[in-house]
């Protein structure tokens, strides 16, 4: 009398596949059980949201020169914008350009000039002057678009 689990042609016997499907799905039923933790900390993550607005860098003072090919643009006063600490200059191709050529950005102390070797056609360049509030986790509020215009280059 045999007593092996395996059929003559030697694959398992109906009983013994039963046993082993029995046996993963219970495997598969408990492993999760197994697995399961309790995290009792109380401590919680702080997240500080805030939103903030720019105004217009209104009192703004510029002024374009050409040389060649050379644009500069000459700031005696960026006006005056709260909380701002920075200012941004977008220098733009033509007036319906919606990404700027050129990106300036400066201190709100630093009135020196900006120059740029401009290429295309000979117009008058639109800018944009916006106030800059850089935080100290790296982002940077971009206030309102004071717009302008170079002279023809």
């Amino acid at each position: 009398m045999r007593t092996s689990g395996k059929t003559e042609s030697g694959r398992p016997s109906g009983f013994a596949r039963s046993a082993g499907v029995l046996t993963t799905a219970a495997v598969l039923l408990l492993a999760p059980g197994i697995a399961e933790a309790a995290f009792t900390a109380g401590a919680t993550g702080q997240m500080n949201a805030a939103t903030l607005s720019l105004a217009q860098p209104v009192g703004t003072v510029a002024a374009s020169s050409c040389n060649g090919r050379d644009l500069t643009i000459t700031f005696t006063n960026y006006g005056y914008v709260p909380r701002a600490s920075a200012f941004r200059v977008e220098i733009f191709r033509d007036p319906t350009d919606t990404a700027p050529q050129f990106v300036v950005d400066r201190a709100q102390n630093d009135l020196s000039p900006i120059t740029v070797r401009v290429s295309g056609g000979r117009a008058p360049r639109p800018y944009n002057v916006r106030g800059l509030y850089p935080t100290v986790g790296g982002n940077t509020w971009i206030g309102q678009p004071l717009p302008g215009t170079t002279v023809a280059c």
